[in-house]
């Protein structure tokens, strides 16, 4: 896979305010880099945006200097009427963990000086006109996130496809959720991870969170690109190489048949090849038929040195493929030694 290109550069200051940015210009670099250069993770200055905190968040919005904050509140994934939160359902608790909003390229201010404020913002967007620069991207978004939500559309507000599990449409099945996003993702245990949908007669309870039945089980979609064109059920490895088996077993059968229609086509070739008619002369046998046994004789080779040969090396060739793919010992077993699915 080739590297990604990643038009930020390292340092970036341009979206801090007029002021400031004049201010740090005027420095010497040996003052940036003691006071404001970031080294062993120190003061650093930067452009954040201001968020757009709604009534119930306030009290429960806690930010860093950094571009970095954790929201408690009611659900919503964009402005304070959005989500469930926005609309005034209850039973529709937030908790929103997010660092570097308004990525790549933060800003703090606008051209004219005023603060720029954002909202929650679960997609990518795209930017103001006012913030756009030739050559730089003109989109915006949240650099990383955990959203957890007690009542929410969590495939429409992430723009998700539909796959074969979940909701991607506004205010059809709102349920609990918890959608990580990021760059990339990585969820690690040391010693296993298990990926589980719960159903009637679980073990674990018979209701979702909205007090619904969980009327049948729900699968585990796994989509590359955020599309479901081609979304196709996974194999179950047993019956795969059940069903391989059997196939193997009915082809050697095959094989067999062949080799005994070409043993019995043989011994007839053979008998027909040196076969002789009685005259009506007194009953004196004929010699056999000149054009007849040359042809004969090529034919029983041909089966012999080339048909029979390809059976055997056929059937060879079988169980050896059948060893390379359905045997746990082979180098080609086809089932995962760690990884299982129903």
């Amino acid at each position: 896979m080739g590297q990604i290109n990643k038009p930020n550069p390292a340092i970036d200051q341009s979206g801090l305010p007029r002021s400031v940015a004049d201010a740090q210009a005027r420095k010497a670099p040996d003052q940036v880099d003691a006071l404001e250069g970031g080294i062993s993770c120190g003061h650093c200055i930067e452009g954040v945006p201001h968020f757009v905190e709604a009534e119930c968040e306030q009290g429960g919005y806690f930010k860093g200097d950094n571009n970095t904050s954790i929201v408690l509140g009611r659900d919503r994934p964009a402005g304070i009427s959005s989500g469930y939160g926005g609309q005034g359902d209850t039973q529709a608790g937030m908790i929103d963990l997010c660092v570097g909003r308004m990525a790549p390229r933060p800003i703090q201010e606008d051209p004219s000086g005023d603060r720029v404020y954002v909202d929650n913002m679960c997609t990518t967007q795209t930017l103001p006109d006012v913030f756009k620069k030739p050559g730089s991207p003109s989109i915006m978004m949240d650099a990383a996130r955990i959203y957890i939500s007690q009542k929410t559309d969590v495939d429409y507000n992430f723009k998700l496809v539909p796959g074969s599990v979940g909701s991607p449409n506004k205010d059809e099945y709102p349920k609990s959720a918890i959608a990580l996003q990021a760059d990339g993702i990585r969820i690690i245990g040391r010693e296993n991870i298990k990926l589980v949908t719960h159903g009637p007669g679980s073990p674990a309870g018979v209701y979702n969170s909205q007090g619904g039945l969980l009327e049948s089980v729900g699968g585990i979609d796994l989509i590359a690109g955020n599309n479901d064109e081609d979304l196709q059920p996974l194999v179950k490895g047993f019956d795969m190489v059940q069903c391989i088996s059997e196939i193997f077993e009915q082809i050697d059968k095959l094989n067999g048949i062949v080799s005994g229609i070409l043993s019995a086509q043989m011994k007839f070739n053979t008998v027909l090849t040196t076969h002789i008619h009685h005259s009506p002369f007194f009953g004196i046998p004929t010699s056999p038929s000149p054009t007849l046994v040359p042809e004969g004789i090529n034919t029983l080779t041909r089966q012999l040195t080339q048909s029979l040969y390809s059976i055997t090396a056929h059937k060879r060739n079988l169980s050896n493929i059948e060893y390379m793919y359905t045997e746990d010992s082979g180098p080609f077993y086809i089932l995962s030694s760690y990884n299982n699915t129903n």
